[in-house]
């Protein structure tokens, strides 16, 4: 299934906005302060673009087909299908929006109003061009595809249904807050699918509005409280989640997870000088190596940035401020403002060129505490400026023994006390990484 996205923005609501010249776009590229060759990050010239097409509005869905041949756009007048490979062309066109292939991509659902205050949700055969079913809805409800293709679930007011997608018949449905004030305005499935993420809006008068979010566990039948926020991205091999982040607030961006054991595997740092209006959309490459970050901040053009998890580094910048996605095959990503395809592997290339100029300085550290040790450690370090920072003690083979910290330290000096009682004796090294300084020193551990 194509990467999941929670988007909280109903493609049928009022008082969309229009984008009134795409001329000002290629304009501010061209006016962009472009980076030496091979530095980092990377800052979109305008070479990697391939076409531009659909309506010039301003697409807030964009969906790639499983085949990566065809890309589907939400602009507001319904949906349109454009061929990858040829330009652009529009191939077909229906009435609707919010977009979901399922993982075969032999059908699509959407949303569409059949006449004012009246909606259904729509199963398409995408092959055959025919539609297979309808549900009837009175609101542009959010709604997603379970990964084997057998139940849709629905959000609207208070609840969630989950419809048999072969008959429509309601297989299970879900009060998730008895609060009639909260309506359910986000609803995507976990790749098991014995979990559905629910995005919960309560209106609450003369103050502003409270959005949380929970999880209905399908096994126990419970609504459990959850930490992840809106909006998340699912890998498309149904391994990770990527969930926002608060920005200066947690110092994160995103953060990343294995959907199997539940352990964080990565994140996105925010840097200090990060202030960002919201995290409007999350994605995740094919090969769960490049976050990608759309973010709303004012007086900064890059409001997309591709954060590389092999490096530990933003790799790659770009001025939209409009959901970015990522092909299924890796060779694209696609955003909406009109539709604009660029070659992401072409994008790929530049960044591993770049990355194999980076020279690694040295990180001045000093151990402070007896080496060999038959305890404890101490290290002593300082920052000039906020860097992503990794500590860790290893083997002589490289690999991690135990990781100390793992996070944005900000600028400052460090005095890390680490108990290696616990570590069997013998021969370490003491790693410190902070962005691409690194400390790399022997210890010897005797007990």
């Amino acid at each position: 299934m194509a990467t999941h996205v929670t988007n909280l923005n109903s493609p049928l609501r009022e008082g969309r906005r229009v984008f009134f010249a795409d001329v000002f776009f290629v304009f501010f590229l061209l006016v962009l302060a472009f980076p030496l060759r091979g530095e980092l990050p990377i800052i979109e010239d305008g070479s990697n673009f391939v076409w531009k097409g659909g309506w010039g509005d301003l697409h807030e869905h964009i969906v790639f087909h499983p085949n990566s041949k065809i890309v589907a756009a939400d602009g507001g007048w319904g949906l349109q299908f454009l061929a990858v490979e040829d330009s652009g062309k529009e191939v077909r066109r229906y009435p609707g929006g919010s977009p979901v292939f399922f993982q075969s991509g032999k059908y699509l659902a959407y949303i569409s109003e059949v006449e004012v205050g009246k909606y259904e949700i729509r199963i398409v055969d995408f092959e055959a061009d025919t539609i297979k079913l309808r549900i009837a809805r009175e609101n542009a409800d959010p709604f997603d595809i379970s990964w084997d293709e057998k139940a849709i679930a629905v959000g609207g007011n208070n609840r969630v249904t989950i419809f048999d997608v072969e008959t429509g018949k309601i297989l299970r449905e879900k009060v998730v807050t008895n609060d009639w004030n909260t309506t359910v305005e986000g609803v995507n499935y976990f790749p098991d699918g014995k979990r559905i993420f629910c995005c919960l809006y309560l209106y609450r008068p003369k103050l502003d509005p409270l959005r949380y979010q929970v999880i209905w566990d399908l096994e126990t039948d419970e609504i459990k409280q959850t930490n992840l926020r809106p909006p998340i991205a699912i890998s498309y091999d149904g391994k990770y989640l990527a969930y926002a982040g608060q920005g200066n607030a947690d110092g994160r961006i995103a953060t990343i997870i294995d959907l199997q054991t539940g352990e964080e595997v990565g994140y996105v740092p925010a840097p200090q000088q990060l202030i960002a209006e919201g995290i409007e959309h999350l994605s995740i490459s094919p090969d769960n190596r490049f976050i990608g970050c759309t973010i709303a901040y004012p007086g900064n053009p890059y409001g997309f940035r591709i954060w590389d998890l092999k490096s530990k580094r933003f790799v790659y910048y770009f001025f939209p401020d409009r959901p970015v996605t990522f092909s299924p095959d890796g060779r694209y990503f696609a955003f909406g403002l009109s539709v604009w395809l660029y070659n992401f592997e072409r994008i790929k290339q530049k960044i591993e060129e770049a990355l194999s100029e980076v020279q690694e300085e040295t990180l001045s550290a000093t151990i402070i505490y007896p080496n060999p040790t038959h305890d404890v450690v101490q290290v002593r370090f300082s920052l000039d400026v906020p860097l992503p920072t990794t500590i860790n003690v290893m083997d002589l083979t490289g690999r991690i023994i135990r990781t100390i910290e793992d996070k944005v330290l900000e600028a400052n000096e460090y005095v890390y006390t680490i108990d290696l009682t616990d570590v069997a004796a013998g021969m370490y090294y003491l790693q410190i990484k902070a962005g691409n300084r690194m400390f790399n020193e022997k210890i010897a551990v005797s007990h």
